[in-house]
């Protein structure tokens, strides 16, 4: 396998915008995984329809869209 991204480098997360957050598109498992302890439990995640997609629905989350693409 190669990687095709670091994921390390990306910028922190807001926890306090994604507390309030009603919907959320989480463009990658590492970010939902940053993520995810942060969200209100009424919150509706989104990704796209690959892994990421796979990932929160292993996770249990029930009120979830897979899309396209995220201008979808």
């Amino acid at each position: 396998m190669v990687p095709t991204y670091d994921a390390a480098d990306a910028a922190p997360l807001d926890a306090r915008a994604i507390g309030a957050a009603t919907h959320l598109y989480w463009s990658s498992v590492a970010q939902f995984e940053q993520g995810q302890r942060h969200v209100s439990p009424s919150a509706h995640h989104a990704s796209g329809s690959g892994k990421t997609a796979d990932h929160i629905r292993r996770a249990g989350i029930s009120a979830f869209t897979a899309f396209p693409s995220v201008e979808e």
